[in-house]
């Protein structure tokens, strides 16, 4: 199991990847999406870095209903998020906030999520032991 000298947080994704690029870091944490779309805007940081784990994939975003809103109202809005990708100003919607799909929730979806959390407890346990 590696361990880290330090550990340091970044806002936007060139602070967290370029200094990975200029090999001031040796690695970093990054979301898919945002990796994508910095490489697509500057194709000699894809040509250079390479992606050693991917994470499994886990919801980012829940939308929930009140117990008491109207049926009509939650049927409009499901059938909405079910055809948004369908339309250009849906797809500019999904991608200004960063969501590739909407998809209508099942428990099992939640499982990812806890399988990373356990594990990051288990490396945040080591990462305190080691210090």
């Amino acid at each position: 199991m590696p361990t880290f000298n330090s550990i340091k947080r970044g806002i936007k994704t060139s602070q967290i990847v370029l200094p990975v690029f200029f090999g001031q870091v040796d690695a970093c944490i990054i979301q898919r999406y945002a990796y994508k779309t910095l490489i697509t805007h500057n194709p000699q940081l894809g040509q250079k870095l390479n992606t050693q784990f991917n994470s499994p994939g886990f919801l980012l975003t829940i939308i929930v209903f009140r117990t008491n809103l109207e049926e009509d109202i939650q049927k409009v809005i499901l059938e909405v998020s079910d055809t948004i990708t369908d339309h250009t100003q849906g797809r500019q919607m999904m991608m200004l906030l960063r969501m590739s799909r909407f998809s209508r929730f099942k428990p099992e979806y939640l499982n990812n999520i806890e399988k990373l959390y356990e594990k990051h407890k288990v490396m945040e346990i080591r990462l305190k032991k080691n210090q």
